[in-house]
This record gives structure tokens, sequence and C-alpha cells, in this order.
């Protein structure tokens, strides 16, 4: 069963696409913010990542570069999903630092298993 790690700080975002995966056939974990993240991504790997952009703290961007500078993290597939309808302007970064594909809020049931399903089998 493939691990998923769902680092928002919205609940009812967290709540949803946990429940959704779950329903999915994923083992899922979360976390609130981005230092709970990297906290938990250093006890345990999982086999993907969902990452919200915009956290306070520690926010996506934040996340993907602490990744990027460990190697240990280069095969580690992220999806990052935002509210943001433009992400244009942080689009090159996040494939810099090895994002996979990007997910726009709110998005379709049927888009959230199919970008997990593509960074897994990538």
């Amino acid at each position: 069963m493939n691990r998923v790690l769902v680092v928002d700080d919205e609940p009812s975002i967290r709540l949803i696409t946990c429940l959704q995966l779950k329903q999915a056939g994923y083992a899922v974990t979360e976390a609130e913010d981005g230092e709970h993240a990297l906290s938990m991504l250093e006890g345990s790997r999982p086999d993907a990542v969902l990452l919200d952009l915009e956290m306070p703290g520690v926010d996506g961007l934040g996340v993907l570069e602490e990744l990027h500078s460990r190697k240990v993290f280069d095969d580690l597939p992220v999806i990052v999903f935002s509210v943001h309808a433009d992400v244009s302007e942080v689009l090159e970064r996040v494939e810099q630092l090895g994002c996979r594909s990007i997910l726009r809020k709110p998005y379709a049931r049927q888009d959230l298993l199919d970008a997990v399903r593509k960074a897994l089998a990538a």
C-alpha cells in the first residue's frame, strides 16, 4: 500500500484530501504545516507528498527547498497544490526543486487521484 503525506494548514482541506486518498486505497498521514511535515519526514518516508504552497511558518516552497537540499529526497514525488489560479510565477521554481505536478484547489477527486498515481508511477 502506497503511503501519502498530505501537508496543508486548512483542516477541512486535509480532511477531504485524506478521506479521498484513503477511499482509493492509500495509507495517509497528515501535517498541518511545513515544519511538522519536515519533522515527520525525518522519522519515516512516504511514497509521495501532497504539499500546499501557502502556509504560515515554513511554506511549501520552504519545504521543497529543504527536501532539495537533502539529496536523499531527490526521488520523492511531490505534488504541489494551491488555491491560486495562477501559479505561473512559482511554477519554474517548484519544478527546479523537483515538484512532479501542480494541482489547483478546488480540485476534482479524479484529478487528485490521477496526480498521485502519475507521481508514484514516475
